[in-house]
């Protein structure tokens, strides 16, 4: 059995998701990513046949929305 347990899947962390996939993680499409990483927004790996973005750009953005949010929770709370 190749050294795996019956029954046991290994989760393996994810390195690069493709652009459509990336999308869904954030309620859009693969357009949406792929327009993200023309402008420069995104950085992504080319070269074998399709785009990935790394899934440390996810956690970049997710860190940008939160602080971004703070800021406006911060600002609404002045007013």
């Amino acid at each position: 059995m190749c050294g795996r347990r019956r029954g046991v899947k290994k989760e393996l962390k994810r390195k690069a998701y493709t652009a459509e996939q990336f999308g869904k993680i954030f309620g859009k499409d693969g357009a949406w990513t792929r327009r993200q990483v023309h402008d420069g927004k995104l950085k992504a790996i080319r070269g074998w046949g399709e785009m990935m973005i790394p899934s440390s750009e996810t956690n970049r953005v997710m860190e940008s929305a939160a602080n971004n949010l703070r800021s406006v929770e911060k600002e609404d709370s002045i007013v």
